[in-house]
């Protein structure tokens, strides 16, 4: 709780408890007790302006624990950032898994999200696609050439990507 004078601005620093990331987004009720309001993910700033009445300020941290990601490591600021906008998530047993190879099926499924996961209409005449994770990514990069198969009727999603593999595909 803070009080604030009517028709004042008031800024709020989010912050995020243990084992959680800064909310991506936050929602405020009700509408009528403030003008405007701007929060910027990044740094967890919530700036309203004009604030008319009492306010209610929501915010859901991103769970972040993983095992094998610590705060010392040289990735641990990348490996959040993908985590807390949704681009990757963690495997079995509240781990990352930073240091195994990328699978094609993991690379094409980080470009969809990152394209806001659309809908696809294409089937593609791939037999291999088992895992749900990535079944709709593939059917979206191959109905808009982003990836073609190994062979025509296979995608190997669970090999690793290569770098030629990945440049094409980028």
């Amino acid at each position: 709780p803070k009080q604030v004078q009517v028709g004042s601005d008031l800024t709020v620093q989010l912050t995020a408890d243990s084992g959680y990331l800064l909310p991506v987004s936050v929602t405020l009720s009700p509408a009528e007790a403030f003008q405007d309001a701007a929060y910027d993910a990044d740094t967890g700033i919530l700036t309203l302006q004009g604030v008319t009445g009492d306010l209610t300020i929501a915010a859901e941290g991103v769970p972040f624990a993983y095992a094998d990601v610590a705060e010392t490591h040289w990735f641990y600021d990348e490996v959040a950032y993908v985590t807390r906008w949704g681009l990757m998530n963690g495997m079995e047993n509240n781990r990352f898994y930073p240091f195994n190879s990328t699978t094609r099926g993991q690379v094409i499924t980080v470009l969809w999200r990152m394209a806001g996961s659309p809908e696809c209409k294409t089937k593609t005449p791939f037999t291999d696609l088992t895992q749900n994770f990535y079944q709709e990514a593939v059917a979206w990069g191959y109905e808009n050439g982003i990836v073609k198969g190994v062979t025509e009727t296979t995608f190997g999603p669970a090999r690793p990507v290569t770098r030629e593999q990945l440049s094409l595909i980028l």
